[in-house]
């Protein structure tokens, strides 16, 4: 899963977010938590469907495009664009 870029990867192409996670700093990779104790609380949550994804209807799409775009104006996300390649526009041998 695209961690880095959840909020436009996941939830605005896919429509659907994860509710419940009951860590403070966002969804992060799992592999990032290095605390027993928030690892034990992400998978108890999980377990217990606390945590789960929502599908999300027309209208809450609209307002996560609208707090996707604040924290990008607030600079909570940095939106990071692929670089383009070095070849581009060129023929390419087959």
């Amino acid at each position: 899963m695209n961690y880095a870029q959840y909020w436009k990867k996941i939830v605005l192409a896919h429509h659907v977010i994860l509710k419940g996670w009951p860590l403070t700093e966002g969804v992060v990779n799992p592999t990032n938590i290095h605390d027993v104790d928030s690892m034990r609380t992400l998978r108890d949550h999980l377990k217990s469907g606390e945590c789960y994804w929502h599908k999300l209807s027309s209208s809450e799409r609209e307002t996560a495009k609208e707090q996707y775009d604040q924290m990008v104006e607030d600079g909570e996300i940095e939106v990071v664009e692929r670089k383009v390649r070095s070849d581009k526009k060129t023929t390419r041998k087959k």
